[in-house]
């Protein structure tokens, strides 16, 4: 639970940018400015994890109890909600330049392709969608 979320975020990320970079034909001028652009957030992930998880009074457990047989464990964070508000908004505007970046590229794609008058290509079609998936998501 400490690091996990941040973990798994930052790969996320990693996988999108590989794909972006596939996409726009292996160019070193995207996979640059995306990897550093992410080197900011890599640090704003770990700088909130350790201000959170290094200090005993931010966080503390609660058992509830459901029934007398089932009982919950769950953190309450005793932070407050502005440092999750300003700590997410780099984090949204680079979720952003990546799904328009996707966007953009299928946008091409496919009006390449209907002056064509070929069929778009399934493969990109199918990445930029799982990229507006998980932007969504």
């Amino acid at each position: 639970m400490q690091w996990g979320f941040s973990a798994y975020s930052c790969l996320t990320k990693v996988i999108l940018i590989w794909r972006l970079y596939a996409l726009y034909n292996q160019s070193k001028p995207i996979l640059y400015v995306l990897m550093g652009l992410l080197i900011p957030i890599v640090a704003l992930y770990i700088a909130v994890d350790v201000f959170l998880w290094s200090r005993p009074s931010a966080i503390s457990m609660q058992e509830i109890t459901i029934t007398p047989n089932i009982k919950y464990c769950t953190a309450f964070f005793h932070v407050g909600p502005m440092l999750a508000i300003y700590t997410s908004i780099p984090v949204i505007c680079y979720d952003i330049l990546l799904v328009v970046l996707a966007i953009t590229l299928l946008v091409k794609h496919l009006k390449e392709r209907k002056e064509l008058r070929m069929k778009p290509n399934t493969y990109i079609v199918l990445i930029v969608r799982y990229h507006v998936i998980y932007f969504v998501l």
